[in-house]
């Protein structure tokens, strides 16, 4: 797989409409995006992928998410939210691939928050999400 990053740095102003236009313009097969969440909550915990309920993608995307939500959570431990709908992010509503935003955790949970920066539990995410990758095409 040919991996496209859009930013590398907190420090860049990129729109969600930009990222989707740059991955669009590299012709990619598919979008995801990478996100951690935040709660006013700090006890909430979880990963959750989130997917368009509109547009011509909208099936390939519901197994999309779900392949990931349950690679990410089985190589990680983390507690699986499941695939969730919201039809307002501009990022994937301006794919023109099917599209997916994975929220790996929340930073407002300390105990998430540590494993996120952890460069082990990183790895350990980076291998769910290639396994939930490789189980959308079928591999």
């Amino acid at each position: 797989a040919t991996v496209v990053i859009t930013r590398t740095s907190n420090d860049v102003s990129i729109t969600n409409i930009d990222r989707a236009r740059m991955l669009n313009k590299a012709g990619v097969d598919i979008a995801i995006h990478l996100h951690c969440n935040s709660s006013s909550y700090e006890s909430k915990e979880g990963l959750s992928v989130y997917r368009k309920t509109t547009g011509k993608w909208q099936d390939e995307e519901k197994t999309m998410a779900k392949a990931l939500a349950d690679a990410m959570s089985a190589a990680t431990g983390a507690v699986n939210l499941g695939v969730k709908t919201y039809n307002g992010y501009m990022s994937l509503n301006w794919s023109t691939t099917p599209a997916v935003l994975l929220e790996m955790g929340y930073i407002s949970n300390r105990r998430e928050d540590k494993l996120l920066a952890s460069k082990a539990y990183r790895r350990k995410m980076a291998e769910g999400i290639t396994e939930g990758i490789a189980q959308y095409f079928g591999r």
